[in-house]
Protein backbone atom coordinates (compact mmCIF):
# COMPACT_ATOMS: atom_id res chain seq x y z
CA UNK A 1 0.00 0.00 0.00
CA UNK A 2 1.43 3.35 -0.97
CA UNK A 3 2.21 5.97 1.64
CA UNK A 4 -0.37 8.63 2.20
CA UNK A 5 1.21 12.06 2.06
CA UNK A 6 0.38 14.75 4.59
CA UNK A 7 0.08 18.45 3.92
CA UNK A 8 1.61 20.81 6.45
CA UNK A 9 -0.67 23.28 8.15
CA UNK A 10 0.62 26.83 7.85
CA UNK A 11 0.04 28.79 11.04
CA UNK A 12 -0.07 32.53 11.27
CA UNK A 13 2.92 33.97 13.11
CA UNK A 14 2.14 34.61 16.76
CA UNK A 15 4.26 37.24 18.51
CA UNK A 16 4.12 35.23 21.75
CA UNK A 17 6.70 32.86 20.28
CA UNK A 18 9.29 35.64 20.26
CA UNK A 19 9.68 34.94 23.98
CA UNK A 20 10.45 31.28 23.41
CA UNK A 21 12.24 30.93 20.09
CA UNK A 22 15.50 29.14 20.74
CA UNK A 23 16.57 27.25 17.60
CA UNK A 24 20.03 26.28 18.85
CA UNK A 25 18.87 24.21 21.80
CA UNK A 26 17.37 21.29 19.87
CA UNK A 27 19.49 20.21 16.88
CA UNK A 28 17.55 19.16 13.79
CA UNK A 29 19.62 16.32 12.36
CA UNK A 30 17.23 14.81 9.86
CA UNK A 31 16.35 16.33 6.50
CA UNK A 32 13.68 13.89 5.35
CA UNK A 33 11.19 14.77 8.09
CA UNK A 34 8.90 17.80 8.11
CA UNK A 35 10.50 20.65 10.01
CA UNK A 36 8.79 22.64 12.75
CA UNK A 37 8.41 26.42 12.33
CA UNK A 38 9.49 26.92 15.93
CA UNK A 39 11.73 25.19 18.44
CA UNK A 40 11.69 25.97 22.15
CA UNK A 41 13.68 25.09 25.21
CA UNK A 42 11.94 22.32 27.17
CA UNK A 43 12.14 21.06 30.72
CA UNK A 44 11.36 17.69 32.30
CA UNK A 45 9.71 16.92 35.62
CA UNK A 46 8.32 13.79 37.26
CA UNK A 47 4.73 13.74 38.56
CA UNK A 48 2.62 11.15 40.30
CA UNK A 49 -0.73 10.30 38.72
CA UNK A 50 -3.93 9.69 40.73
CA UNK A 51 -3.34 5.95 40.17
CA UNK A 52 0.05 6.18 41.87
CA UNK A 53 1.94 5.76 38.58
CA UNK A 54 4.94 7.99 37.98
CA UNK A 55 5.11 9.95 34.73
CA UNK A 56 7.74 12.09 33.02
CA UNK A 57 6.41 15.43 31.80
CA UNK A 58 8.27 17.25 29.03
CA UNK A 59 7.04 20.80 28.39
CA UNK A 60 8.15 24.10 26.88
CA UNK A 61 9.80 26.45 29.35
CA UNK A 62 7.65 29.48 30.08
CA UNK A 63 8.55 32.05 32.72
CA UNK A 64 5.75 32.19 35.34
CA UNK A 65 5.31 35.92 34.69
CA UNK A 66 4.48 35.11 31.05
CA UNK A 67 2.01 32.28 31.65
CA UNK A 68 -1.01 34.47 31.01
CA UNK A 69 0.28 35.17 27.49
CA UNK A 70 0.44 31.43 26.79
CA UNK A 71 -2.95 30.36 28.11
CA UNK A 72 -3.87 27.00 26.53
CA UNK A 73 -0.97 27.40 24.10
CA UNK A 74 0.32 23.82 24.29
CA UNK A 75 -1.83 20.75 23.51
CA UNK A 76 -1.51 17.72 25.78
CA UNK A 77 0.11 14.58 24.33
CA UNK A 78 0.25 11.26 26.19
CA UNK A 79 2.78 8.65 25.11
CA UNK A 80 1.65 5.09 25.86
CA UNK A 81 4.72 2.89 26.31
CA UNK A 82 5.52 -0.34 24.58
CA UNK A 83 5.44 -3.55 26.62
CA UNK A 84 8.28 -3.59 29.18
CA UNK A 85 9.73 -0.34 27.81
CA UNK A 86 10.52 2.14 30.59
CA UNK A 87 9.39 5.75 30.19
CA UNK A 88 13.00 6.94 30.36
CA UNK A 89 13.69 5.32 26.98
CA UNK A 90 11.38 7.87 25.32
CA UNK A 91 13.09 10.91 26.88
CA UNK A 92 14.55 12.23 23.62
CA UNK A 93 11.26 11.82 21.80
CA UNK A 94 9.46 13.65 24.61
CA UNK A 95 11.97 16.51 24.69
CA UNK A 96 11.95 16.98 20.93
CA UNK A 97 8.18 16.94 20.67
CA UNK A 98 7.83 19.33 23.62
CA UNK A 99 10.24 21.69 21.85
CA UNK A 100 7.70 21.90 19.04
CA UNK A 101 4.98 23.19 21.35
CA UNK A 102 3.38 20.29 23.25
CA UNK A 103 3.13 19.12 26.85
CA UNK A 104 4.20 15.47 26.58
CA UNK A 105 3.39 13.07 29.42
CA UNK A 106 5.02 9.61 29.46
CA UNK A 107 3.70 7.37 32.27
CA UNK A 108 5.04 4.09 33.61
CA UNK A 109 2.20 1.68 34.29
CA UNK A 110 2.79 -1.77 35.76
CA UNK A 111 0.41 -4.69 36.00
CA UNK A 112 0.66 -8.42 36.56
CA UNK A 113 0.69 -10.28 33.24
CA UNK A 114 0.74 -14.10 33.06
CA UNK A 115 4.17 -15.21 31.92
CA UNK A 116 5.77 -11.85 32.76
CA UNK A 117 4.74 -11.19 36.35
CA UNK A 118 4.67 -7.53 37.41
CA UNK A 119 5.77 -5.68 34.31
CA UNK A 120 5.35 -2.44 32.36
CA UNK A 121 2.16 -2.88 30.32
CA UNK A 122 0.01 0.20 29.77
CA UNK A 123 -3.82 0.28 29.56
CA UNK A 124 -6.49 2.77 28.45
CA UNK A 125 -7.20 3.97 31.99
CA UNK A 126 -3.80 5.64 31.98
CA UNK A 127 -5.25 8.24 29.58
CA UNK A 128 -7.90 9.24 32.12
CA UNK A 129 -5.37 9.36 34.96
CA UNK A 130 -3.07 11.68 33.01
CA UNK A 131 -5.95 13.96 32.03
CA UNK A 132 -7.04 14.27 35.66
CA UNK A 133 -3.50 15.08 36.79
CA UNK A 134 -2.89 17.65 34.04
CA UNK A 135 -6.18 19.41 34.77
CA UNK A 136 -5.00 19.87 38.35
CA UNK A 137 -1.63 21.20 37.15
CA UNK A 138 -3.36 23.60 34.76
CA UNK A 139 -5.29 25.11 37.69
CA UNK A 140 -2.41 25.18 40.19
CA UNK A 141 -0.57 28.55 40.34
CA UNK A 142 2.48 26.80 41.80
CA UNK A 143 2.76 24.41 38.83
CA UNK A 144 5.08 25.06 35.91
CA UNK A 145 2.15 24.06 33.70
CA UNK A 146 -0.24 26.62 35.20
CA UNK A 147 -2.56 27.94 32.46
CA UNK A 148 -0.35 26.81 29.57
CA UNK A 149 -1.42 23.17 29.01
CA UNK A 150 -4.56 22.75 26.94
CA UNK A 151 -6.37 19.69 28.27
CA UNK A 152 -9.16 20.21 25.73
CA UNK A 153 -6.76 19.35 22.87
CA UNK A 154 -5.46 15.84 23.45
CA UNK A 155 -3.31 13.60 21.29
CA UNK A 156 -1.96 10.11 21.96
CA UNK A 157 1.25 8.52 20.77
CA UNK A 158 1.47 4.76 21.18
CA UNK A 159 4.50 2.53 20.71
CA UNK A 160 4.08 -1.17 19.96
CA UNK A 161 1.67 -2.59 22.59
CA UNK A 162 0.90 1.00 23.54
CA UNK A 163 -0.13 1.64 19.93
CA UNK A 164 -2.84 -1.00 20.20
CA UNK A 165 -3.99 0.62 23.44
CA UNK A 166 -4.07 4.03 21.71
CA UNK A 167 -6.30 2.61 18.95
CA UNK A 168 -8.61 1.16 21.61
CA UNK A 169 -8.72 4.57 23.30
CA UNK A 170 -9.66 6.22 19.99
CA UNK A 171 -12.61 3.84 19.74
CA UNK A 172 -13.56 4.06 23.43
CA UNK A 173 -12.97 0.32 23.89
CA UNK A 174 -12.39 -1.27 27.29
CA UNK A 175 -10.90 -4.75 26.84
CA UNK A 176 -10.47 -6.37 30.25
CA UNK A 177 -8.42 -7.43 32.05
CA UNK A 178 -5.08 -6.27 30.63
CA UNK A 179 -5.96 -3.51 28.16
CA UNK A 180 -8.47 -1.92 30.54
CA UNK A 181 -8.48 -2.50 34.27
CA UNK A 182 -11.61 -0.59 35.28
CA UNK A 183 -13.80 1.32 32.83
CA UNK A 184 -13.09 3.79 30.05
CA UNK A 185 -14.86 6.38 27.93
CA UNK A 186 -13.11 8.22 25.13
CA UNK A 187 -12.42 11.80 26.24
CA UNK A 188 -14.07 14.47 24.09
CA UNK A 189 -10.68 16.18 23.94
CA UNK A 190 -9.06 13.26 22.07
CA UNK A 191 -8.79 14.21 18.40
CA UNK A 192 -5.66 12.51 17.06
CA UNK A 193 -3.35 9.56 17.68
CA UNK A 194 -0.03 8.44 16.22
CA UNK A 195 0.99 4.78 16.43
CA UNK A 196 4.61 3.76 15.94
CA UNK A 197 5.38 0.09 15.41
CA UNK A 198 1.87 -1.01 16.36
CA UNK A 199 -1.10 -2.52 14.57
CA UNK A 200 -4.54 -4.08 15.05
CA UNK A 201 -5.33 -6.21 11.97
CA UNK A 202 -8.24 -7.76 13.90
CA UNK A 203 -9.71 -4.38 14.92
CA UNK A 204 -13.51 -4.07 14.96
CA UNK A 205 -14.03 -0.70 16.66
CA UNK A 206 -15.03 2.74 15.41
CA UNK A 207 -12.43 5.51 15.51
CA UNK A 208 -14.70 8.16 13.97
CA UNK A 209 -13.79 11.61 15.24
CA UNK A 210 -10.14 10.72 15.91
CA UNK A 211 -7.48 11.07 13.21
CA UNK A 212 -5.14 8.05 13.24
CA UNK A 213 -1.65 7.90 11.74
CA UNK A 214 0.31 4.65 11.62
CA UNK A 215 4.08 5.21 11.52
CA UNK A 216 5.89 2.06 10.53
CA UNK A 217 9.61 1.37 10.28
CA UNK A 218 10.34 -0.57 7.11
CA UNK A 219 12.88 -2.75 8.97
CA UNK A 220 10.68 -3.47 11.99
CA UNK A 221 11.48 -6.98 13.14
CA UNK A 222 8.81 -7.08 15.86
CA UNK A 223 5.68 -5.50 14.33
CA UNK A 224 5.23 -6.83 10.80
CA UNK A 225 4.85 -3.85 8.41
CA UNK A 226 2.20 -5.79 6.50
CA UNK A 227 0.00 -5.81 9.59
CA UNK A 228 0.03 -2.01 9.62
CA UNK A 229 -1.20 -2.09 6.02
CA UNK A 230 -3.96 -4.50 7.06
CA UNK A 231 -4.93 -2.24 9.97
CA UNK A 232 -5.28 0.99 7.98
CA UNK A 233 -8.57 0.23 6.17
CA UNK A 234 -10.17 -0.82 9.48
CA UNK A 235 -9.79 2.72 10.81
CA UNK A 236 -12.18 5.53 9.96
CA UNK A 237 -10.74 8.49 8.04
CA UNK A 238 -8.85 10.68 8.34
CA UNK A 239 -6.08 8.12 8.60
CA UNK A 240 -2.63 7.60 7.13
CA UNK A 241 0.16 5.05 6.87
CA UNK A 242 3.64 6.58 6.85
CA UNK A 243 6.73 4.44 6.29
CA UNK A 244 9.98 5.41 8.01
CA UNK A 245 12.57 3.92 5.68
CA UNK A 246 15.39 2.08 7.43
CA UNK A 247 13.94 2.27 10.96
CA UNK A 248 13.24 -0.75 13.14
CA UNK A 249 10.88 -1.31 16.06
CA UNK A 250 12.82 0.88 18.49
CA UNK A 251 13.28 3.89 16.22
CA UNK A 252 11.14 5.98 18.59
CA UNK A 253 13.43 5.25 21.56
CA UNK A 254 16.64 6.95 22.66
CA UNK A 255 18.65 3.95 21.50
CA UNK A 256 18.14 0.78 19.49
CA UNK A 257 17.57 -2.51 21.34
CA UNK A 258 19.28 -5.27 19.33
CA UNK A 259 18.29 -7.94 21.84
CA UNK A 260 14.58 -7.14 21.41
CA UNK A 261 14.66 -6.50 17.66
CA UNK A 262 17.33 -8.42 15.74
CA UNK A 263 16.57 -6.39 12.61
CA UNK A 264 19.41 -3.87 12.31
CA UNK A 265 18.26 -0.40 11.28
CA UNK A 266 20.00 1.31 8.38
CA UNK A 267 18.68 4.73 9.44
CA UNK A 268 20.78 6.56 12.04
CA UNK A 269 18.91 6.54 15.36
CA UNK A 270 19.00 10.31 15.80
CA UNK A 271 17.94 11.05 12.24
CA UNK A 272 15.17 8.50 12.61
CA UNK A 273 13.98 10.13 15.82
CA UNK A 274 13.83 13.48 14.05
CA UNK A 275 11.71 11.95 11.29
CA UNK A 276 9.35 10.27 13.75
CA UNK A 277 9.00 13.43 15.83
CA UNK A 278 8.50 15.49 12.68
CA UNK A 279 5.69 13.31 11.30
CA UNK A 280 4.11 13.06 14.75
CA UNK A 281 4.13 16.82 15.20
CA UNK A 282 2.73 17.42 11.72
CA UNK A 283 -0.13 14.98 12.26
CA UNK A 284 -1.01 16.36 15.68
CA UNK A 285 -0.72 19.97 14.56
CA UNK A 286 -3.03 19.26 11.64
CA UNK A 287 -5.75 17.82 13.87
CA UNK A 288 -5.30 19.62 17.20
CA UNK A 289 -5.14 23.19 15.89
CA UNK A 290 -8.15 25.06 17.34
CA UNK A 291 -10.83 26.29 14.97
CA UNK A 292 -11.09 30.05 14.36
CA UNK A 293 -12.66 31.70 17.38
CA UNK A 294 -11.48 29.03 19.85
CA UNK A 295 -9.21 30.04 22.72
Amino acid sequence: MKNQHLAATTLAFDTRWLFLLCPLLIPVLGTAAPESPRLMAAHTQVVRLPSGDLADVHAPIVSPRLNRYFEDAFPLVILLQGARVDKSRYAQFGQRLAARGYVVVIPNHEQVIPGFGLALFTEVGVVSHVLDRMRLADEDPSSRLFQIVDTERLGLVGHSFGGGIAINAAAGICERPFACQDSFERPDALKAIVVYGGNRPDFEGDTSGVAVALLQGTLDGVADPEKAEQTLPLLQPPHALIHVTGANHYGICNEDDPEADASTPTLDQQRGLDQIVGWTSLWLESHLTPSPGQH
